[in-house]
């Protein structure tokens, strides 16, 4: 069974301080997989001075805050460029799936699941992993959200569950119940959904710097979605 840890970054309001793009990241590793990749992401901390139980946030990488408080800026660049290369070319056991709701070509009126950009990409985001369902072997998966993610939207469980039974690009067959929800300092993949979100967000920002980070972990990302499609 395939497991898809999911993250977001950006926000979903559509007021003058909310920000223009809202996005979802899943992050898929098998379960046979699943261990190797967590015990990887350890080591990866320890040999860069944190602590096995210390959260990795992009946040906190950019801002030097939590884990990374006390860290000049050099060192946390250092340190997220070196994660970032260590996803993009040692994580191969690693997929993900990217989905952009850019919110400018989005009419707020029409009824949420056709608005509201975090109900939108998740739905967005189980058809893109239903695909990529369909092409392994093993064609069930089951996903992971942060817990934070459940206190915001506490129908996002049901809402998956309704799609599996009802949307008509997602086989029911393929995606295992509902979500399920972790708390995310205590769930390693669930960080490197945190950190891939993140840079895949910061992506649209059209900076060199932040072109350059997402072009590192590029070579996982089997699927790129932007909504809503732009019509020629």
């Amino acid at each position: 069974m395939h497991i898809m840890y999911v993250d977001e970054a950006g926000d979903p309001g559509f007021d003058s301080k909310s920000s223009q793009r809202y996005v979802r990241v899943g992050v898929i590793v098998h379960g046979w997989k699943w261990a190797d990749v967590d015990e990887r992401l350890t080591a990866f901390k320890l040999t860069r001075g944190l602590q096995w139980s210390d959260e990795i946030r992009a946040s906190d990488i950019r801002r030097g805050t939590c884990a990374f408080a006390g860290k000049p800026p050099a060192e946390r660049d250092v340190f997220l460029t070196d994660l970032l290369d260590t996803i993009g070319r040692e994580f191969t056991s690693v997929s993900a799936l990217g989905v952009c709701i850019n919110k400018l070509r989005v009419d707020p009126t029409r009824k949420e699941r056709l608005s509201n950009p975090a109900v939108r990409s998740h739905e967005l985001l189980l058809e893109e992993y239903d695909r990529f369902l369909s092409a392994q072997k093993d064609r069930c998966g089951i996903v992971v959200l942060d817990e934070n993610e459940a206190r915001h939207d506490a129908n996002l469980r049901y809402f998956q569950n309704y799609l599996r039974h009802f949307s008509e690009r997602i086989d029911a067959r393929r995606i295992v119940e509902g979500a399920l929800f972790l708390k995310s300092h205590t769930c390693n993949l669930l960080q490197l959904a945190d950190v891939c979100a993140n840079v895949f967000y910061q992506r649209f920002r059209w900076r060199d710097e932040t072109t350059r980070q997402f072009a590192r972990i590029e070579g996982r990302f089997v699927s790129l979605r932007e909504w809503p499609e732009v019509r020629a």
